[in-house]
């Protein structure tokens, strides 16, 4: 096998790991969002309203998500810093890793036998001085190694990670708080 061609399966590899990794992470949000609804309203612990969140967020993307994640979040009073904790972690994940995951998804990739390359297609027009226009069609982002590439994967792992412990400080809140069937 040719050495490029290994180099292409090392890539699509860490690019199919980043994707596994965004589905977990975009399930954990949808999980949390739930249980911020269980928290705010004894209601939502029955299954029909379960479902009917489930179905909504269902059909929501990152950025939606994080933004009602945020707005249940806000209404978390035990613990007291939960939103404050909260919120710089959403803040990264809209911010910065949806971007990044939408560019690892929908750029070109292209190895060449030292580096590997992103391009990013698209019309940019520019003034690098007054009166003066330049056309860029794509942008390129060079990666020295497959590790770093893979290192994205391994973000978005601590993201879900830190995701997986608020919800389950939520959940034992829960837990203490509210009546247990004798």
């Amino acid at each position: 096998m040719n050495p490029l061609d290994r180099q292409y399966e090392k890539l699509e590899s860490a690019i199919g790991k980043a994707s596994i990794r965004w589905i977990r992470l975009e399930e954990m949000l949808r999980d949390l969002i739930i249980t911020l609804s269980m928290y705010i309203h004894p209601a939502f612990e029955e299954r029909e309203p379960m479902f009917v969140i489930g179905d909504i967020t269902s059909n929501t993307g990152v950025r939606g998500l994080v933004a009602s994640a945020k707005a249940l979040a806000h209404r978390v009073d035990d613990p007291k810093d939960f939103y404050d904790r909260l919120e710089p972690l959403l803040n990264l994940i809209d911010n910065d890793y949806r971007a990044e995951r939408n560019r690892f998804m929908h750029d070109e990739w292209i190895i060449l036998p030292n580096t590997v390359n992103r391009y990013r297609r698209g019309s940019v027009v520019k003034r690098p001085q007054s009166h003066q226009r330049e056309l860029t069609n794509r942008t390129k982002r060079q990666f020295e190694s497959m590790t770093e590439i893979e290192g994205f994967a391994d973000k978005l792992d601590d993201a879900l990670s830190q995701l997986h412990h608020f919800h389950n400080e939520l959940l034992r809140v829960l837990d203490r708080t509210r009546p247990h069937p004798e």
